[in-house]
């Protein structure tokens, strides 16, 4: 649990007030008090999203790619991708941010960790099939969910998030003809 976290639970703005003004710190703006679990605009916090596809036992690319709020997108390719190994490119901070609420607005940090199988959430699974992990991450703050795609219990929101963070990446450049 991360120190801002802890702060938030124990006590909101007050708590959060006064570990500021220990550190020395100043806040930018006043912001009002938010409910325990909500993540502030990615305008306001520092944005990470990370999405890894994994192989299957085809052809499926496998491959990882992160962007920043700062707008830097990291590519490292593994299997069945046209750029394998490391690449980068960079992407407006205002689409990486507007990604990140995009993200939040569909539930993302109240989806369960794993849909996979075995996972009493994500039955009935088939085999075969690639796994999506995205990672996002909001003012300090991590969501990881782990995603096997024959598992059609996941929320669907899943796939479309996943499909996003390509789009705005522009992994196609990467991945080439499928």
């Amino acid at each position: 649990m991360t120190a801002s976290f802890a702060l938030r639970r124990l006590g909101g703005v007050g708590m959060t007030a006064a570990a500021l003004a220990a550190c020395g710190c100043r806040p930018r703006t006043a912001e009002p008090a938010s409910a325990p679990g909500a993540f502030p605009s990615a305008a306001s916090a520092p944005v990470a999203v990370t999405l890894e596809r994994t192989a299957c036992y085809g052809t499926c690319p496998a491959y990882t790619v992160r962007l920043d709020g700062a707008g830097r997108v990291a590519w490292h390719g593994e299997r069945f991708v046209a750029a394998m190994g490391d690449s980068s490119t960079a992407v407006s901070a205002a689409r990486v941010n507007a990604l990140a609420d995009e993200i939040a607005a569909a539930g993302f940090f109240g989806f369960g960790d794993s849909y996979l199988p075995g996972v009493p959430a994500a039955e009935p699974c088939s085999t075969d099939s690639p796994h999506a992990v995205i990672t996002v991450t909001r003012a300090g703050r991590t969501k990881r969910v782990e995603h096997d795609y024959g598992c059609r219990g996941a929320p669907a929101a899943l796939r479309t998030i996943a499909a996003r963070i390509d789009s705005v990446a522009g992994t196609r450049r990467w991945i080439g003809r499928r």
